[in-house]
């Protein structure tokens, strides 16, 4: 386990909070906890977590376009070239470590906007103070939400929302 300065992990949070004030905006954090298929329907149950948090640092997107090449478009004396070439936006989000009570992983998605971006990238920043999040957006993507609840007096509510 690393060391951490504790003048420097003060002035870290105190920069989160100041950016989380200013920049915040609420998201989704979805964390995937098991998948499994039923071989005799066919029906695929996948459990998640949801953790709504109400002040995420959004940073602004970065777009560019990616090409996708085939073996024929390298090869050049081919006469024809199967390709794509589609556009990607990358956003950097950070949340400070105490809006979340669980690490975050490559597995997860953010949905921000009623848009899902897929995680890329995850850096801790001083052991548990924040996480620095680059994720891909992913168009067209359908946000589907099966919860299941459980309240403080055992009554059981699922909500569905699509």
């Amino acid at each position: 386990m690393s060391v951490f300065n504790a003048k420097l992990v003060r002035l870290v949070e105190q920069n989160l909070y100041m950016l989380k004030r200013q920049y915040g905006s609420p998201a989704v954090l979805c964390s995937l906890l098991d998948a499994d298929t039923d071989y005799v329907t066919g029906a695929k149950l996948v459990q998640y977590s949801i953790c709504h948090v109400r002040k995420m640092i959004v940073l602004p997107s970065r777009m560019w376009r990616d090409v996708v090449a085939s073996v024929a478009r390298i090869s050049s004396n081919k006469p024809l070239a199967y390709g794509g070439e589609f556009n990607v936006s990358d956003r950097g989000f950070i949340i400070q470590g105490g809006d979340l009570p669980l690490a975050v992983k490559k597995d997860d998605w953010i949905v921000y906007r009623g848009e899902r971006y897929g995680v890329k990238t995850v850096l801790n920043v001083c052991g548990s103070v924040g996480w620095m999040i680059v994720a891909r957006k992913h168009p067209g993507m359908p946000l589907v939400f099966h919860v299941t609840a459980n309240s403080a007096i055992n009554v059981r509510a699922e909500v569905s929302h699509e």
